[in-house]
């Protein structure tokens, strides 16, 4: 037995026994630590992430009884999970799509893009400006949709930073439970570590990527939004110009003026139905599309929209023949005209924003950077923890610092593709209401309700 003094602890330290006893302890002694310091999270998040992925299979299938109406969703994956260029494709019966060879398993990233749909009302904002709405967000971290699509990273980074502390306490020893520090195992070896200095000169460079990647999705995310206001608006406008101009001197049947009216209205939702259409899945949308189509067009329209390739501009055809029919002067059909083609700058500026991702050379250097840096740095933060048992105080610490990084360009990623995550379903129903409304107010005045 041999008596061995350490700078950080007082009294005298013993290590004994042979080498394969002291490393099966060391194991033990860091399994332990790892299991009761990571394990727990890991599992409670891989059980939430489990039970959040039943929740939403049986609320999908409770809407599904409930309503044929599924909102669209999109991916821009390939099978081995890399990225890749989505080649847009045209046929009869669809749109905008990915290539066909996109994979059908979809991530719970992608299942949860149909949830984040929100239309705020007065309450909802309410409850957004509660004084204990930071106790709240806070209570729901591992609720969060963010967190459980990083839950493979977070691990990743956990297992680094354990790998870290295991070597580094077989290189230079380790304080057993009773507070006795053992001999190292590995005496010798180099310790896992990196300068801190790298990582402090590298931060300003990719502090300005993230800036400029979130920044960019951001601003295409507002863009979309943007175009779908001008949609709703002017899809209001055309109805409201088509039934306050109708002119009863040019068509003195009132029947007639309705009938056209009526045309003009269910055309003009079909501009929406079928944009929300052709920036969506084929698989989430195709068949709610043509349900919806054939409730609310007459059969022939119905099926001329459906077999078209470009859904869309085939109800901008319909539009203008609906508005051309109208009886009304030629300069006031001019202004309808005015608006259908807003509507048709809107529709390309979508496709547009759909068609073309932030370049793709940035966003891949840039997702280098931030996974390298992040991976490595438990490597330089080893030192900084020796106040912590055996630097174990990096595990948790590091989890938490991969959480905010890699959620930063998780945001970034789930905003770039914005259509999937805009609540165009709920946009087009609204439209609809109200093109339907515009025919009865205008039989409203035709025929007004009197009070004798």
């Amino acid at each position: 037995m041999k008596l061995v003094h350490s700078q950080h602890h007082q009294g005298a330290i013993t290590s004994t026994g042979s080498l394969g006893l002291k490393f099966n302890l060391v194991v033990c002694s860091c399994l332990l630590l790892f299991s009761n310091a990571f394990l727990p999270p890991i599992i409670s998040l891989t059980r939430h992430q489990h039970r959040s992925l039943c929740v939403i299979e049986s609320d999908q299938h409770e809407e599904s009884k409930k309503s044929s109406k599924i909102y669209p969703k999109v991916y821009f994956e390939n099978n081995e999970g890399k990225e890749t260029n989505a080649v847009m494709i045209f046929t009869s019966k669809s749109s905008l799509n990915p290539d066909p060879g996109a994979p059908k398993k979809k991530t719970y990233g992608e299942e949860s893009r149909k949830f984040r749909r929100t239309v705020y009302t007065y309450k909802d904002w309410i409850k957004s400006r509660d004084p204990g709405r930071i106790y709240k967000k806070l209570g729901t971290t591992f609720e969060s949709g963010v967190v459980l699509g990083l839950a493979k990273e977070l691990a990743l980074l956990a297992m680094i930073s354990s790998g870290v502390v295991l070597w580094n306490v077989f290189v230079n020893g380790w304080v057993d439970f009773d507070g006795v520090r053992q001999a190292a195992i590995l005496d010798g070896f180099p310790e896992a570590r990196l300068p801190l200095e790298p990582f402090t000169l590298s931060s300003p460079a990719l502090a300005l990527l993230l800036v400029f990647r979130t920044n960019a999705s951001y601003n295409r995310w507002a863009e979309a939004r943007a175009k779908w206001g001008s949609i709703i608006n002017h899809t209001r406008n055309i109805v409201r110009m088509g039934e306050a101009w109708c002119d009863p001197k040019l068509e003195p049947n009132p029947y007639i003026r309705a009938e056209l009216l009526d045309n003009l209205s269910r055309a003009v939702w079909s501009f929406p139905r079928s944009l929300t259409r052709h920036l969506s899945d084929s698989e989430e949308d195709e068949e709610p599309f043509k349900q919806e189509v054939r409730e609310k067009l007459k059969p022939e329209r119905a099926e001329a929209l459906i077999a078209a390739r470009h859904r869309p501009c085939r109800s901008l055809h319909d539009i203008s023949f609906a508005a051309n029919a109208l009886p009304m002067p030629y300069l006031r059909r001019s202004q309808i005209d005015d608006s259908i083609t807003v509507l048709i700058d809107d529709c390309g500026a979508c496709e547009r924003i759909f068609g073309s991702p932030v370049p793709l050379v940035y966003t891949r250097h840039t997702a280098r950077f931030l996974y390298t840096w992040t991976l490595l740095l438990p490597f330089a933060l080893w030192p900084k923890f020796d106040y912590s048992w055996n630097h174990v105080g990096m595990i948790p610490a590091m989890s938490v610092i991969a959480l905010f990084m890699f959620g930063i360009e998780e945001l970034a990623t789930q905003l770039e593709e914005p259509f999937s995550v805009l609540p165009m379903q709920f946009f087009s129903d609204g439209i609809y209401l109200l093109t339907r409304e515009y025919p009865e107010w205008y039989e409203d005045e035709l025929y007004p309700v009197t009070y004798d």
